[in-house]
């Protein structure tokens, strides 16, 4: 008889939690604090799962997220903003204009708050000098290559030295450049190495250089690049980022390749199965690849997801912080906003 008391105390306990927790989110929406409701979100899910009522919480602060902190730009081909425009005979960079780094940033945070990170602060003006120096480079010589040779046209120590501490990317339009970032489709990409630097808990203050065929974002390597105030970052030795996210991703984000990331974590022994729309499906598994932020599960699905697949994901026997065995368990379902 105690033991079904104390059954009956401890579920009556965990609804308590579930309906403070909705309210908090609730009340957090109401306000538009997009920081807290991210976190939130975030930590709810990871205690509880993906039930209906956290989706239409996601829903809704996707919609007022889009009008707060997103630029639809990055959805359209569109020329450069410059403040001043680059000189080929002169090997001038030029200057981006205030709204391209505004634009950027505001992009960047949209993806990291439905990801269930803090926002990066600003964009760091010093280090962007050397990363327009970069793209203009890499523009004027039609390549791409984290190792700029001073035999290259327009080099400069400070365009070597970002493309080395770099995202690069090549060949998108002005606005889509960190859709394909994060998208990370190829070969040469299949350790998502771009999107864990831009997923990394700790950035804070990313360089940026941008033409109208190299986008350039300085990820490490300066010393204000990684955050001091944060606190918590030791929440992401327990809770993974994943991606696509947990619960409701947004369809202009999709992707094929998923990615589980889980500091001071080892996936070498992990087992992962995937559900689409119920159904077991097979995946394409990816080896480690260590070096890219955080430690990194990569797998791909077969065919790429539309409006309304429903991802189960399954990834047991990851060995945590202190050498002990979790498994994580969540859904993804692609929504058009």
């Amino acid at each position: 008889m105690l033991i079904f008391v104390l059954l009956a105390l401890f579920a009556g306990s965990t609804k308590d939690n579930i309906t403070e927790d909705r309210l908090k989110i609730r009340n957090l929406i109401k306000g538009k604090e997009h920081q807290g409701i991210a976190l939130s979100i975030s930590r709810y899910i990871d205690k509880y799962g993906t039930d209906g009522e956290v989706k239409q919480f996601q829903i809704q602060w996707y919609r007022q997220l889009k009008k707060d902190h997103f630029d639809s730009s990055i959805l359209t081909t569109r020329m450069v903003k410059y403040k001043e425009a680059p000189v080929k005979g002169r090997c001038s960079a030029g200057e981006l204009d205030t709204m391209e780094f505004y634009s950027f940033k505001q992009n960047l945070n949209f993806v990291r708050l439905i990801a269930g990170l803090s926002p990066v602060q600003d964009i760091d003006k010093e280090s962007s000098v050397n990363c327009q120096k970069a793209a203009w480079c890499l523009t004027a010589n039609n390549r791409i290559t984290h190792n700029i040779p001073k035999t290259y046209k327009c080099y400069t120590p400070g365009a070597a030295s970002a493309a080395s501490r770099a995202n690069l990317s090549y060949g998108y339009s002005a606005g889509r450049a960190l859709l394909g970032l994060l998208r990370d489709e190829g070969s040469s990409n299949i350790s998502v190495g771009h999107r864990r630097w831009l997923l990394n808990p700790s950035l804070t203050f990313p360089g940026y250089g941008l033409t109208d065929k190299v986008m350039v974002v300085q990820v490490f390597g300066q010393k204000s690049n990684f955050r001091k105030v944060y606190k918590d970052l030791a929440e992401y030795e327990e809770r993974g980022i994943a991606w696509p996210v947990a619960g409701i991703h947004p369809k202009f984000l999709a992707t094929k390749r998923f990615s589980f990331s889980l500091a001071k974590a080892s996936f070498k022994n992990c087992t992962i199965t995937v559900r689409k729309n119920g159904k077991l499906i097979s995946i394409k598994r990816y080896p480690l690849k260590p070096n890219f932020a955080n430690p990194t599960v990569v797998f791909e699905v077969n065919d790429f997801p539309k409006d309304g697949d429903l991802y189960q994901i399954s990834i047991r026997n990851v060995l945590a912080k202190g050498n002990v065995k979790k498994n994580f368990t969540y859904s993804t379902t692609i929504k058009d906003l």
